[in-house]
């Protein structure tokens, strides 16, 4: 476990938030270097390449009966143990045409 202030020594947040008060969504710096070095494998998912709207999945050949893993909050839901984002497997039942 790390410590992450959300104050910096100046009094500024450390973190983010979208500039819509609508939107619910924050955003922290991470030392990624630290992690590595603590030996803790870190990765993350881009929206250019670990996401597909349903014009890429044609594309790229994905269809009825491939695997996906869906992440997020929905319905402002989190893991119980911790705030993870959850993971659910599924499975393509039918690809659209556009």
């Amino acid at each position: 476990m790390f410590d992450a202030p959300m104050i910096d020594p100046q009094g500024a947040p450390t973190w983010f938030t979208h500039k819509d008060p609508n939107i619910d969504i924050a955003a922290a710096r991470i030392n990624w270097k630290l992690l590595q070095d603590r030996g803790i494998d870190v990765d993350f998912m881009t929206s250019d390449t670990n996401a597909a709207d349903t014009k890429k999945m044609q594309d790229i050949g994905v269809s009825a009966g491939d695997g996906i893993f869906v992440i997020g909050f929905p319905m402002n839901l989190a893991g119980e143990q911790r705030n993870y984002a959850i993971v659910r497997p599924g499975a393509i039942a039918i690809l659209a045409e556009r």
